[in-house]
């Protein structure tokens, strides 16, 4: 064999050895990294978004939240206990004493963002009570809670009674639950005093509901953000004013409009608008019977904005009155729901701004 030949044999083992150690380092260095970099993205709790409602809620209606958790957490959100927040006439809602937990009913994935996982639950209240027109259209017993008496008559228990007079009590005044915290309770046992934003649930005013002198046509809504409520007007009304709940947080980035348009209906087509032209309009504005009114409103967050990764329950509050012989007066909300715009950055600042906060 010559010597050249001896020495190129050397050096490619040589080579290949090199190589080899290279390879290594760097399937080592970036086992290290990729451990280092899960370790540094663990959560010792599950962080909860900002949520801030100001709207009033149906008593079977549900309550939605999103927590954060790192994608190896399996721990899954089972019920929660709000820490009611005593309002100034000395009285946290319209219940008394200790509040029980209410219980997640239902639990899915909302996205994932790196090494965190965002989870939506929707939570059910304490059931109150709710009002049932009865045949000639009087308000009837509170549902689920009436007994029959020894005579055979049908009446409200007393608990039902109790519940209606604190009802009555608290109409369009106060929020029936008001909590900036909660305790969160999970499925391996652990529970957390978690902040979730500030979040008033409103009484629902069954009476307004029930006597509404217009009926629903269409409701519309997009991902994007954009949403519409059509109505029909049953007998002469003027609107004389409207307001939005949470103005001081998102009254820059919401834009609203009532507008009106003609339009003809059917069960085969749908809403189908007409060739004229659309006229928006604001408080006052005189509603003449069989006209019709659109709600329309768009979130519109900067790009960059906190406030995408929060969740908001809002309000457009219109009072109207009629302008027959009673003259009786409304009030009508449009109700307003912004779900978290996330990414990858600003999840990432929602748990950053935890951790500084701890």
């Amino acid at each position: 064999m010559e010597p050249n030949a001896g020495l190129q044999s050397r050096k490619s083992r040589l080579y290949g050895v090199l190589g080899g150690a290279v390879i290594f380092t760097i399937i080592a260095a970036s086992w290290v990294g990729n451990l280092l970099y899960y370790q540094a993205h663990l959560l010792d709790e599950p962080v909860f978004l900002e949520h801030y409602y100001e709207a009033s809620f149906h008593p079977e209606e549900t309550l939605e939240l999103y927590y954060i958790t790192h994608k190896s957490d399996d721990r899954r959100l089972i019920s929660i206990q709000p820490i009611l927040i005593r309002e100034e006439e000395g009285r946290a809602s319209s219940l008394d004493g200790e509040i029980t937990s209410w219980r997640v009913v239902h639990s899915a994935p909302y996205g994932s963002y790196g090494p965190y996982q965002v989870h939506k639950v929707s939570v059910q209240k304490p059931y109150d009570w709710t009002q049932e027109d009865d045949a000639d259209g009087e308000t009837g017993t509170v549902r689920g809670e009436v007994e029959e008496s020894d005579t055979g008559e049908v009446g409200k228990t007393e608990a039902a009674e109790t519940a209606e007079a604190k009802t009555n009590e608290n109409e369009g005044d106060g929020a029936a639950y008001h909590f900036r915290e909660m305790k969160a309770w999970f499925q391996d046992g652990t529970s957390y005093l978690v902040s979730v934003g500030d979040i008033q649930l409103l009484p629902w005013n069954l009476k307004n509901s029930i006597e509404l002198p217009w009926s629903g046509i269409s409701s519309m809504g997009s991902s994007t953000g954009e949403f519409s409520s059509t109505v029909r007007v049953n007998s002469d009304l003027e609107m004389t004013e409207i307001e939005l709940a949470l103005a001081d947080r998102i009254g820059d980035a919401v834009d609203y409009q009532l507008n009106s348009r003609d339009f003809r209906f059917s069960l085969e087509h749908g809403i189908e608008y007409e060739d004229s032209q659309e006229e928006s309009w604001m408080p006052p504005h005189v509603l003449k019977e069989g006209d019709h009114f659109t709600v329309e409103y768009t979130f519109r967050f900067p790009d960059g904005d906190v406030r995408q990764s929060h969740v908001y329950y809002s309000e457009l509050r219109m009072k109207l009155e009629g302008l027959n012989e009673d003259g009786a007066a409304y009030s009508w909300f449009e109700r307003m729901h912004h779900s978290p715009w996330l990414n990858k950055a600003n999840v990432r600042q929602v748990v950053k701004n935890q951790r500084e906060e701890e």
